[in-house]
């Protein structure tokens, strides 16, 4: 909101940022609130109208730069205060009434606040001192019948003391925010790297194990295919046979493999690494347990610390002011007790802080009632400060804003009306509960990011060992569609070559032809993966793309003996390199079904596209014997169906009228495609 009404008045404020736009309203806030009390204290004299005339836009202007500067804010200030202060006691001694400082402490306030918050430590060594130091001069040219011991401790703490320790909290918060944030981004890399190492790890281990099992046996079937053509007649028949058998235990090889990549957890002969998240994040190996109740003990025992402290400095401060208070209607013991009843509460804030704010007022209600009214004590008015933010900083929203209702209705009866409108009580109150509100949403996402990076260093391991899974399974998957689908086209011309090897030898010779082709084929896409050590043929590097061509694919199986008619109805879409392997896998493990478990049937196959998505469709005929796509392709059903949802598409199967069977894939198309 304080953004749009920035943009709405100030045309250049479209670029602003956040704290651009909420500095300009502050400003402009404090600006016309100096220039209204300054000239009411004028009581018409001359020369405090001319200053009046000033002092908004110096308070507007210190603002706008109290971020950057925030020395500079306070400096120019409390000299412009002593200035202002010394001319008028010299040149106009005999002003009527007194004047208002309302503004001027609450510019003090937000001044300490930015030293806190955005100063350094030679800032806070050389601003904090100063409002001290010009309230003992001040009080030395304009006395105003107020103790200056308690003048100034009022400054110290409730003004400048705890405006400072805010924003330092603040700030504090903030900047651990920001390094755990910093923390998590590191884990997640270190993390990212080791996921990347197991996987490269996993790759080469299985790479070594393909090699050996599956590549050397392509290898050999390719160079075999070409040897009963330099047998004699006799061994021939034998030969062929052989290229049949290696052929078939190649298939039964791969099933093996995949089987065991499908159901192990870990690499084989090798375990994932175990997650170490190193330095950064050692804050974050403890969690749970004993250590997490030792961190909360320490939370307890600091909270405690703190409200302890607030307790002893209010105490104190109503003890020292009560004592030289001529008004006080008992016995001083009696006085003095009262001022510890009302602090005490205040040291068990941390634990009951709703019930704790009550009983503060309650007191603090009576004791101005029958000892002493608080109304015009400064230690009284730092009651307006404490209460508030403790309530606010550790209750809950419900809850905190109860306690702001209790304590303008304590601060109402224990000032009375006067006191609290005329002293601005209620907005000392709503100021200091904002701020302990603001530094409660920066501690608990403090936690809540500790609490994440936690469970971060906790799932490490989880998160390695379901991504070597997850390869494991992409790599099954693929040795399924592509190798396996090379095999089976292999065994079935072998046989096909053994069996027509008498009776039609030019055939039996074409059918070992497409052997060495396919096994040339699935040797170099085995090995196109397998040689960089990265990727089997799902996940090649760029140049080295495994082959999506339907139609070279069609032909493979025509050559092995399945009549197949393909159809591409409309335009041929040119798809994303990713949805072509998909559906190119999905057609290679239909067609592979077909000629493995439907013998005797023919395919057609159509792929369809508008545009908005592709559609492939294989349908086959019964065959000449019961087929036995349905019971027979469990595994490459799944992958199939895995394929296409991880596009975002959608997979179906299952029996014709006729006795056939027809798989139907379905891909959405990226806008633009």
């Amino acid at each position: 909101m304080a953004r749009d009404l920035g943009k709405r008045f100030l045309p250049g404020a479209r670029t602003w940022d956040r704290h651009q736009v909420v500095d300009v309203l502050v400003a402009v806030v404090f600006g016309v609130a100096g220039e209204v009390e300054a000239v009411i204290d004028a009581h018409g004299q001359p020369y405090l109208l001319a200053a009046a005339s000033l002092t908004g836009p110096l308070m507007a202007g210190l603002l706008m730069v109290r971020r950057k500067r925030p020395l500079l804010t306070m400096s120019v200030f409390m000299a412009v205060a002593v200035a202002g202060s010394v001319v008028q006691a010299l040149v106009v001694p005999a002003a009527a009434g007194s004047p208002n400082q309302v503004v001027p402490l609450f510019f003090i306030l937000v001044a300490s606040y930015s030293l806190g918050a955005f100063g350094s430590r030679r800032d806070l060594l050389l601003g904090l001192p100063q409002p001290l130091v010009v309230v003992a001069i001040i009080d030395r040219l304009q006395p105003s019948g107020q103790p200056l011991l308690g003048a100034v401790a009022f400054f110290a703490v409730a003004l400048v003391g705890a405006a400072a320790l805010g924003g330092r909290l603040i700030y504090g918060r903030q900047q651990l925010l920001e390094a755990l944030a910093g923390q998590r981004r590191r884990l997640d890399i270190q993390h990212a790297m080791q996921i990347r190492t197991a996987l490269a790890t996993e790759r080469l281990q299985l790479a070594g194990r393909l090699d050996e099992d599956l590549a050397a046996g392509m290898d050999a079937l390719m160079t075999e295919a070409g040897t009963p053509e330099h047998e004699d007649a006799g061994r021939q028949a034998v030969a062929v046979a052989a290229i049949e058998t290696r052929a078939r235990a190649l298939l039964a090889q791969t099933r093996k493999v995949v089987v065991s990549l499908a159901a192990a957890d870990t690499a084989p002969g090798a375990a994932s690494p175990p997650v170490t998240p190193g330095a950064d994040a050692e804050p974050y190996r403890a969690a749970g347990g004993q250590p997490a109740m030792t961190a909360a003990r320490t939370a307890s025992s600091a909270a405690l610390t703190w409200t302890a402290l607030a307790a002893a400095v209010v105490g104190t401060w109503l003890l020292l002011q009560v004592r030289a208070a001529p008004d006080v209607r008992v016995a001083m013991p009696v006085a003095l007790l009262g001022c510890l009843v009302i602090a005490a509460p205040l040291a068990m804030a941390w634990r009951w802080p709703l019930a704790m704010t009550a009983a503060l007022w309650s007191a603090a209600a009576l004791f101005s009632a029958f000892v002493t009214p608080l109304d015009g004590k400064f230690a009284a008015i730092s009651l307006a400060f404490v209460p508030p933010f403790l309530v606010a900083y550790f209750e809950g929203r419900r809850r905190a804003a109860a306690g702001l209702a209790v304590c303008l209705l304590g601060g109402l009866v224990s000032f009375g009306w006067a006191g609290f409108a005329r002293n601005y009580v209620f907005v000392m109150m709503l100021a200091a509960w904002i701020a302990g509100r603001v530094l409660h949403a920066r501690s608990h996402m403090v936690e809540e990011q500790r609490s994440n990076n936690r469970l971060l260093a906790r799932q490490g391991e989880v998160r390695l060992r379901h991504a070597v899974a997850e390869e494991r399974a992409r790599i099954a998957r693929d040795l399924h569609d592509s190798i396996g689908h090379h095999l089976t086209i292999i065994a079935l011309q072998a046989g096909a070559a053994r069996r027509l090897w008498t009776s039609d030898p030019a055939k039996a010779r074409a059918a070992l032809a497409t052997v060495a082709r396919v096994a040339a084929h699935g040797s170099a896409e085995l090995k196109m993966g397998l040689g960089s050590g990265l990727a089997l043929a799902g996940d090649a590097p760029p140049g080295a793309a495994p082959g999506t061509d339907i139609t070279a694919l069609v032909d493979n199986a025509r050559a092995a003996g399945l009549p197949v008619s393909l159809h591409v109805d409309g335009t041929d879409p040119d798809l994303p390199d990713d949805i072509k392997l998909a559906a190119f896998r999905v057609l290679q493990e239909a067609l592979t079904n077909v000629l493995r478990h439907a013998p005797g049937a023919t395919a057609d196959v159509t792929v369809r596209g508008d545009g908005s998505h592709v559609e492939l469709v294989v349908a086959n005929s019964a065959g000449g014997q019961s087929s036995t796509w349905a019971a027979g392709g469990s595994h490459g059903q799944r992958g199939m169906r895995e394929r296409v949802e991880e596009h975002g598409g959608h997979l179906a199967y299952g029996h014709r009228p006729d006795g056939g069977f027809e798989v139907r894939a379905w891909f959405p198309l990226p806008e633009g495609t």
